[in-house]
């Protein structure tokens, strides 16, 4: 597998990193993501973060405790 940032770099694609409870997950779902949306609010609101994974083959394990 390709380090997602560098793959980033060479197609021109916005690079990104995950964390979870501090555990950096970005190479776990690198290959299944399909898009990541962030919207930021203004002022107080809480900004929203999308992730929409490829699981049509059931292997997906979760990349965090329960």
């Amino acid at each position: 597998m390709r380090d997602h940032l560098a793959t980033a770099q060479l197609y021109d694609a916005p690079a990104y990193v995950l964390t979870v409870l501090g555990r950096n997950i970005t190479a776990n779902i690198w290959a299944r993501l399909m898009s990541l949306t962030l919207t930021e609010s203004r002022g107080d609101r809480a900004d929203q973060l999308n992730i929409e994974l490829d699981d049509t083959d059931s292997e997906m394990a979760r990349p965090w405790p329960r």
